[in-house]
């Protein structure tokens, strides 16, 4: 579990996106809906 902006993700999404989601705001959506890919 690692925390993304101010989310918590403790999905594959995080391990999946990588260091991918921390620079872009997409951890948010992802929170959300899930990961378009």
């Amino acid at each position: 579990m690692e925390r993304l902006g101010s989310v918590v993700v403790g999905n594959v999404n995080v391990e999946r996106l990588g260091s991918e989601v921390r620079g872009s705001g997409v951890i948010e959506r992802l929170g959300i809906e899930e990961k378009p890919r």
